[in-house]
C-alpha cells in the first residue's frame, strides 16, 4: 500500500534543499507553492502556452487558486515553484501527486524569458532523483498531450517511456 504522506514529506524536505544551474549558469531553487505569492503564481500558470498543454486549460482565478491553497493540506500532492535565485523571478512549477497507487509528475515553464534553457529538464531531474531514492517507491509516470512533442522528448531524455495512448488526447509515460 502506498504511504503517500511519508513520500510527500520526505520528497518535499529534500527538494526544498536542492538547487540547480541552467545552461546560462543561472542558479534556481524550489519554493513550496503554499509559501508563494498567489498573483505571481497565476501569472506563470495562466500563460497561454502553459494552459494549452494542461488537462485544465481554463484560466485559474485568484479566488480558485486561494481555495486550492486553503484546501492544500488535504490534497495528496506536492507543488513547487521554480525560482531564479538571483532575481526571485517565478519561472515555472514542478509537482507530484498520488494517482491511485502510483505517483504522477508534472511540470511547466510559464515565464517565457526562461524557455529553452534546460530548466524543465533540470528541475524534473531533481524531483526524479529524490523520488528514485525513496524505499518501496511506487511507479512514477507523467501524462502529456499527444501533440506536445517538446514535452514528450523531454520526458524521454529523463528516462520516461511512452507506454500507451490514454485515449483522451494524452499519452502515459512511465519511469523505467
Amino acid at each position: 500500500m502506498l504511504n503517500f504522506d511519508q513520500i510527500k514529506e520526505e520528497a518535499t524536505n529534500l527538494l526544498l534543499k536542492m538547487s540547480f544551474v541552467d545552461r546560462n549558469g543561472i542558479e534556481f531553487k524550489f519554493e513550496h507553492i503554499v509559501n508563494c505569492n498567489p498573483e505571481r503564481v497565476l501569472n506563470i500558470r495562466n500563460n497561454k502556452l502553459v494552459r494549452e498543454m494542461m488537462n485544465n486549460s481554463n484560466i485559474i482565478s485568484l479566488e480558485e487558486h486561494l481555495k486550492f491553497i486553503s484546501d492544500y493540506k488535504k490534497l495528496e500532492r506536492s507543488d513547487f515553484i521554480i525560482l531564479d535565485k538571483s532575481s526571485s523571478e517565478y519561472v515555472g512549477s514542478i509537482n507530484f501527486k498520488k494517482n491511485k497507487d502510483q505517483i504522477e509528475i508534472g511540470k511547466y515553464i510559464g515565464n517565457t524569458d526562461y524557455l529553452k534553457r534546460g530548466i524543465a529538464y533540470e528541475s524534473v531531474n531533481c524531483m526524479l532523483r529524490v523520488l528514485k531514492n525513496i524505499k518501496n517507491r511506487p511507479k512514477v509516470f507523467a501524462k502529456t498531450k499527444v501533440n506536445n512533442f517538446r514535452n514528450i522528448s523531454l520526458n524521454e531524455s529523463l528516462g520516461l517511456k511512452n507506454i500507451h495512448d490514454e485515449g483522451d488526447g494524452f499519452i502515459r509515460m512511465e519511469l523505467e
